[in-house]
C-alpha cells in the first residue's frame, strides 16, 4: 500500500493538495502497517512487547493502543522507551519501521522538492 502511494506520488506533476495529501496518507499507512506487523509479533509470540503500560496479565486485544502508539513513535524515530521490543522477532521489526520511516522521509522530501522545483522553473 505504501509503495503504491510512492509510485502515485512520482506521477503528481506538481506540488498541490493531492500531493501533499498522498504524503500524508502514505506515512499514516506506514505506521498502520507497524502496527499490523507488531500485533502479528505478540500475537505468535506473546510478551514480545513489554511495557509498565502492560503490567499484568495483558491479552493482546488489551494491547492494541499502547502498540498502535509505538508504531507511531518508532515511525517518527522518537523513542520514549516506555515500551521495549524484547524477543528477536520484535527488535528486527522495530529497526525496520524505523528504517523505512526515514527512507520514507528522504524519498518523498526529495521528490516534493524536486517537484516543487520543477514548478518553478516552468512559469
Amino acid at each position: 500500500m505504501t509503495l503504491e502511494i510512492i509510485r502515485q506520488v512520482w506521477h503528481i506533476d506538481g506540488v498541490g493538495k493531492d500531493l501533499i495529501m498522498g504524503v500524508m496518507s502514505g506515512y499514516i499507512t506506514l505506521g498502520l502497517v507497524g502496527f499490523f506487523i507488531f500485533m502479528a509479533i505478540e500475537i505468535v509470540q506473546p510478551g514480545s512487547f513489554k511495557s509498565a503500560l502492560f503490567t499484568g496479565e495483558f491479552t493482546v486485544s488489551q494491547k492494541l493502543d499502547g502498540l498502535l502508539y509505538f508504531s507511531y513513535v518508532t515511525l517518527l524515530t522518537i523513542g520514549y522507551g516506555d515500551i521495549v521490543p524484547v524477543t528477536t522477532a520484535a527488535q528486527k521489526a522495530v529497526v525496520l519501521l524505523g528504517l523505512l520511516g526515514q527512507f520514507y522521509m528522504v524519498l518523498l522530501t526529495a521528490i516534493t522538492v524536486g517537484k516543487y522545483t520543477n514548478q518553478g522553473n516552468k512559469r
